[in-house]
C-alpha cells in the first residue's frame, strides 16, 4: 500500500483506490458515542463498526490543504479512499510511488509499506436499498 504522511497532523494515511470512502480510526471519545446508521463492509464481508463523521484538514504536501469529512470507523490506520481522490482530482501513480494533483500537476512522493490492514482494502457503504435490489434481481 502507498502511504503519505501529513506533516501537520502527523497522521500517515494509506492511499487506497479500492476503498469507496475515506475513514479515520476512532478516538476514545468516539468509542464512547458510537453512531447508528451507516454500515461499512470489508472486502472479506465482515462488518466494520462506525462512529459518525469528522471534518478534517489534510496536508499532503501538494501546496494546498484539503478539507474532507471522513467516516470514523473501526480501522487501525487512516485511509484516503476513492471518494477523496476523485473529489480533489488526485491521481495515484503506484509505479513511481507518488500522488499527483491532476489540476496543477504537482506530485508528492509516497512510501510503499506492507500493511496489516490490507484485509480492509475495500470499504463499501452498505445500502439497504442496494441490498434489496440485488436480492430482487436473483
Amino acid at each position: 500500500m502507498l502511504t503519505i504522511a501529513d506533516p501537520v497532523s502527523k497522521l500517515r494515511y494509506l492511499i487506497d483506490t479500492g476503498a469507496e470512502i475515506s475513514v479515520l480510526p476512532p478516538s476514545a471519545e468516539d468509542r464512547r458515542n458510537p453512531s447508528v446508521g451507516m454500515q461499512l463492509q470489508a472486502a472479506n464481508g465482515s462488518s466494520i463498526r462506525t462512529f459518525g463523521d469528522r471534518s478534517v484538514q489534510v496536508d499532503l504536501g501538494l501546496a494546498k490543504a484539503f478539507t474532507w469529512t471522513f467516516t470514523i470507523a473501526e480501522v487501525t490506520k487512516p485511509i484516503i479512499g476513492a471518494d477523496f481522490l476523485r473529489y480533489f482530482g488526485l491521481l495515484v501513480d503506484v509505479g513511481r510511488k507518488r500522488l499527483m494533483d491532476a489540476e496543477t500537476f504537482l506530485t508528492v512522493p509516497a512510501s510503499y509499506r506492507r500493511s496489516a490492514v490490507s484485509k480492509l482494502c475495500v470499504l463499501v457503504q452498505a445500502d439497504r436499498y442496494a441490498d434489496n435490489w440485488m436480492n430482487s434481481t436473483r
